[in-house]
């Protein structure tokens, strides 16, 4: 009997270790999301592939990590709100809503967009992956 609950103490200790050691691995394996506070506040756009554009479009990127655009075109514009992360250099937006919906809008809900960016003072440039495409924004 002695015997029985000796095995039964040590396979009761071993699964105690066993769990302890997935649940940590677990939790050091949960993925930072980054946001580059650098990035926070609104943006207006102010060229697209060198060409100067009169300010239609804002974007704003919270500390939450949430961010919103507003185009403030007449005809054709297309709102959109989500979430941001950084990596490396890359901004990432999730887009979860959009309006108007439709042919009007370039974008859709459920869309990744990923960007390389850098930030010279008040001057936020965006560089579209993978088309390459430049966007230049001013920090308001």
């Amino acid at each position: 009997m002695k015997k029985l609950i000796s095995v039964v103490s040590v396979f009761s200790v071993m699964l105690l270790i066993a769990c302890g050691a997935s649940s940590s691995s677990t939790d050091s394996n949960t993925v930072q999301v980054e946001h580059d506070p650098a990035l926070v506040g609104m943006w207006g756009v102010t060229s697209i592939d060198g060409e100067a554009v009169a300010f239609q479009i804002g974007v704003e990127f919270m500390a939450n990590g949430a961010y919103a655009t507003k185009d403030y075109a007449t005809v054709g514009g297309c709102d959109s709100s989500g979430t941001w992360e950084t990596d490396n250099g890359v901004l990432i937006t999730i887009i979860k809503a959009v309006s108007p919906e439709g042919p009007t809008c370039d974008r859709s809900v459920g869309g990744v967009e990923r960007n390389n960016y850098t930030i010279d003072a008040d001057v936020l440039t965006l560089v579209s992956l993978p088309e390459g495409s430049v966007m230049t924004l001013r920090k308001m």
